[in-house]
């Protein structure tokens, strides 16, 4: 497989398949049957969730989103076809810093463009929030988890507080179904901590039950915990070279 970083130009090939992905990987996630009780019966809205998000974070300047794309090593599944996706979150110091190993771009750099599609997106998440048009979400269960992501610095506070140092975060993960167990998570997660260590940099993460040994093959250890409704996180760090000092 190759992985691709992505642009807002990237080609629709590679950026159309994300929403459904993410709606297939994440239909029993234990935070999404929580705060998306209703997925089952409208999985269109369920989708565009993703596919907003995904929107955003293409638009960001902080942000990286790297595809992974099935190469003709593969024998399964047609050349070409994307099978999972991973999103880069960079904060701190430095965090539109451009070209860091010339396979594309890392942290990319605002522009006015960038900056009107941030602001249409959040007019329209706000407009549809508003005339809750997103009938596979429950509403308190959004404000519980918005509140617990709102405070989620506190179990990161003693590690991930250097402001100056800067840190990086795996703010998403999802893999196909169908190439799951299949190395393509452990190929998007090495992509962003082999970064992180030619910076020098802590890496976090919340992770489910589900992709605990995953994270934790790769160096990352826990730190604390998040609760949202029934669903547990495991808050964890990944150290430079992934060993604490």
């Amino acid at each position: 497989m190759r992985l691709v970083p992505l642009t807002p130009s990237s080609h629709v090939s590679l950026r159309s398949p994300l929403p459904s992905i993410a709606a297939a990987a994440m239909l029993e996630d234990e935070l999404f049957a929580y705060v998306c009780p209703h997925r089952h019966t409208y999985p269109d809205a369920f989708r565009s969730h993703f596919a907003r998000s995904v929107q955003m974070r293409l638009n960001s300047p902080w942000n990286v989103v790297v595809v992974a794309v099935k190469d003709n090593d593969e024998k399964e599944g047609e050349e070409g076809c994307v099978m999972g996706y991973a999103i880069w979150e960079r904060r701190g110091r430095g965090k539109q810093l451009v070209n860091v190993d010339g396979e594309g771009m890392w942290w990319e750099g605002d522009s006015w463009r960038k900056w009107f599609e941030r602001l249409a997106l959040r007019l329209q998440n706000a407009y549809v929030s508003l005339f809750r048009l997103d009938p596979s979400v429950s509403r308190s269960a959004l404000a519980d988890k918005d509140a617990e992501f709102a405070g989620r610095g506190s179990p990161f506070d003693e590690y991930m507080c250097d402001e100056e140092e800067g840190s990086i975060w795996l703010s998403w993960l999802a893999v196909d179904p169908a190439w799951q167990k299949r190395g393509v998570g452990k190929r998007l997660v090495r992509w962003g901590t082999e970064r992180a260590d030619q910076e020098g940099l802590k890496v976090a993460l919340v992770a489910s039950q589900v992709g605990l040994r995953l994270y934790q093959s790769v160096g990352f250890r826990v730190v604390g915990m998040s609760v949202v409704g029934e669903a547990e996180g495991s808050c964890m760090v990944r150290w430079p070279g992934g060993e604490r000092d």
